[in-house]
């Protein structure tokens, strides 16, 4: 089973506003409301693609029972600890004639210790051998720095595989934690090495390259409209995806991780599940909604993506 974790899960209230300058005022804009977090949009995205999901999270107040609400409604199941506070919202400005997006994030709650014991005591109950954990976003405040580590850990004594969504990790910490999957976008990669962003493939596979060699067995760095690179100890493949309409990128790289997910429990070819993967983002970024995708446009993006695989002895390490 995939196991989405979403310690500070989020209400987004999203506005679509061409020409948006900030002091202006607008009025008579629709709101769109969606239950948000980077787990949360991970288990949506299975459950509509049929994959057996369940999501671990910290709730809090009005917001938190929406959240509850949400998962019922979808059938989604959902071990969510209630804690003190208010779930957080976030205002999205999406500007298309611009071609931006501008993100205003609250604060969440903070979670106590014994909370956390909690949810990794009923996550070591549930964990089974070749299950696949999530692990995605930013931590919650008041849970200690280690946490994904320590599921990671975990994971790795149950013979499960850990995925990594976040841009709060350190080399030194994918060196040593034993993920099985990481995905950056090419911004927090390159500094993730504490280097300007190039645009520059041979580059991104090089860096790529070096943390499978560190231990990270694949690692997919999504490009935006260019694409994507994912490298492993075969080697690397590269996607060049087909031109699309794109309502909103918000929540494409938690459905590009779903999709990873999702073709790796089906035990398809990596280039199976590369073109799956990416297709998930690509049709997540053509929905008004955060983390839905449509099976059918899903099946004609797949079928639209053209994979690259380039043999590790075309690429150096660094």
């Amino acid at each position: 089973m995939i196991r989405a974790i979403c310690l500070n899960p989020v209400i987004d209230r999203s506005y679509h506003v061409n020409g948006f300058e900030p002091g202006k005022k607008y009025f008579h804009l629709l709101r769109e409301v969606s239950i948000g977090g980077k787990g949360i949009n991970v288990a949506k995205v299975c459950k509509q693609c049929g994959e057996p999901v369940a999501l671990y999270g910290f709730i809090a107040g009005s917001n938190g029972r929406m959240i509850r609400a949400f998962m019922e409604k979808e059938g989604i199941d959902a071990c969510l600890i209630e804690i003190n506070g208010n779930t957080r919202e976030t205002i999205n400005i999406i500007d298309l004639e611009q071609g931006r997006e501008s993100e205003l994030v609250e604060q969440g709650p903070t979670v106590e210790k014994r909370q956390v014991e909690q949810l990794l005591c009923r996550l070591r109950e549930d964990l089974q051998r070749d299950d696949i954990v999530i692990c995605s976003g930013m931590t919650i405040e008041g849970a200690p720095d280690s946490l994904y580590s320590e599921i990671s850990a975990m994971c790795q004594w149950k013979e499960a595989r850990c995925f990594l969504d976040t841009n709060s990790v350190t080399v030194e910490q994918l060196r040593k934690d034993g993920y099985y999957f990481y995905k950056p976008n090419m911004q927090e990669l390159f500094e993730l090495f504490g280097m300007e962003p190039v645009s520059d493939r041979t580059a991104v596979r090089k860096l790529a390259l070096q943390l499978v060699q560190d231990g990270v067995a694949y690692v997919l760095v999504s490009l935006g409209s260019e694409g994507g690179i994912l490298a492993g100890r075969e080697g690397c493949w590269e996607a060049v995806i087909p031109s699309v309409s794109v309502t909103s990128t918000i929540g494409s790289g938690d459905s590009t991780v779903a999709g990873f997910a999702i073709g790796l429990r089906k035990s398809w070819s990596m280039e199976e599940i590369f073109r799956f993967s990416m297709a998930c983002g690509i049709a997540n970024a053509m929905e008004k909604q955060v983390g839905r995708v449509d099976p059918e446009r899903l099946e004609i993006i797949k079928n639209e993506i053209r994979i690259k695989n380039i043999p590790n002895k075309e690429v150096s390490y660094l």
